[in-house]
């Protein structure tokens, strides 16, 4: 094997290797056992809630009543109707919510709904901002947990945001219930034990309010969250998580919802991620460990591609291996395959099974893969920045 080609196999293993070892690191250690759950604080500071929504009807009014019993005196809620076309913006002021209506059909997408609502609430700002999505319900005593914690630090506060199977599909959806709680909620609380920053992940997000002022919010972009998340830790307030504030919402009951809403958070992460590759080149994201961590944890691909990915990668080498081109690079692929794998099962045996059973995860898997790696393949041809509501309803047409 030549030289310029064995360091560039060298190279391959050692960066698979690294970035493997994170995971394993972040997915064991947030499997230890909990340890005993804060009191919510007696005082906290003012803070306003901030509900970006798009055609939510369905949606917005559950959700602001949710919220009214965590709410204290001062504080406010805010529902920035961005270019809704139903009855969101009527049935949030209904439901006694401040409401800002924003219609810019050349700008659509969650940045901007933010964007506006911050500007709207920085002519009377609170202390803390805390950002709902408005299909989600935030567990009783979640806000006064993020907002304490997000006072105390002056950090930006990511609470544990997951997305549960619905009703109509609890089954056939396990297994993207148990991939969302390894990545949005046994994963952050790896790094948090671990002492480093987590992700941003779109709701039940807490920011101190001057913060803000100091983003960029004015954009379309599909992650909006990991974005924020990325440019905060660039200014030394990297997010961090906290495990007792929940914040639940439902994958749609309509198969074709799951798909579009699947499709929009991968492409943005696909979008993103040379950017994050070219500032992980750059000396300064080095020498700035926090920011540095931050950003090699948001280039590890989802589950599913990153398992596909390391058994590609263990098949190569084996062959390779066979036919003498490489030497020390199987064994290292396939130990980075089964720590991985062990991993995975420590999180399913501790957390993941009432979200998916044994048999049940073992036969949908493979198929699971197979519609991510499709979805990809699609997304590099096609795929729109646009906000666009996901469909939740299931439709008899789409059983056949």
């Amino acid at each position: 094997m030549g030289v310029i080609a064995g360091l560039m196999s060298s190279a391959v293993a050692i960066g698979i290797s690294v970035a493997n070892l994170y995971l394993v690191s972040q997915v064991v250690t947030g499997c230890l056992p909990a340890r005993r759950r804060p009191v919510p604080p007696a005082w906290r500071p003012r803070i306003s809630i901030l509900i970006p929504a798009h055609d939510e009807e369905e949606n917005i009014s559950r959700v602001i009543e949710s919220l009214k019993p965590q709410l204290r005196k001062a504080d406010r809620i805010l529902v920035v109707a961005d270019n809704c076309t139903d009855r969101t913006a009527t049935l949030a002021a209904d439901a006694n919510a401040e409401v800002l209506v924003r219609n810019d059909e050349f700008h659509k997408g969650k940045g901007y709904a933010l964007h506006a609502g911050v500007g709207h609430l920085a002519k009377d700002p609170p202390e803390i901002l805390v950002v709902i999505d408005a299909d989600c319900v935030a567990a009783p005593g979640a806000l006064d947990l993020l907002a304490g914690e997000a006072h105390r630090t002056e950090r930006p506060v990511q609470g544990r945001y997951l997305m549960l199977a619905s009703p109509e599909r609890a089954e056939e959806q396990g297994l993207a219930e148990f991939s969302f709680l390894v990545k949005n909620r046994i994963r952050p609380l790896g790094l948090h034990r671990l002492g480093v920053a987590c992700q941003l992940t779109g709701s039940g997000m807490a920011f101190p309010f001057s913060l803000l002022s100091q983003v960029d919010l004015f954009h379309g972009h599909l992650v909006e969250d990991l974005k924020l998340g990325i440019e905060l830790a660039r200014l030394d307030a990297p997010p961090l998580f906290c495990d007792d504030a929940i914040i639940t919402s439902e994958f749609p009951a309509s198969r074709t919802g799951e798909l579009s809403q699947r499709q929009r958070w991968e492409k943005g992460r696909l979008q993103i991620i040379s950017s994050l590759s070219l500032m992980l080149l750059h000396l300064g994201t080095y020498l700035r460990p926090r920011l540095f961590l931050l950003v090699l944890d948001a280039l590890i691909p989802p589950l599913a591609l990153w398992a596909t990915a390391l058994m590609t990668y263990a098949v190569g080498m084996v062959i390779l291996g066979v036919l003498g081109f490489v030497t020390w690079e199987p064994a290292v692929a396939g130990t980075n395959l089964i720590a991985f794998a062990t991993a995975i099962a420590i999180a399913w045996l501790t957390q993941g099974r009432k979200s998916v059973k044994f048999a049940a995860g073992m036969a949908s898997t493979p198929g699971m893969i197979c519609q991510r790696l499709k979805s990809y393949r699609f997304l590099a041809r096609h795929g729109t920045n646009e906000w666009i509501r996901t469909d939740r309803t299931a439709g008899k047409t789409e059983e056949t």
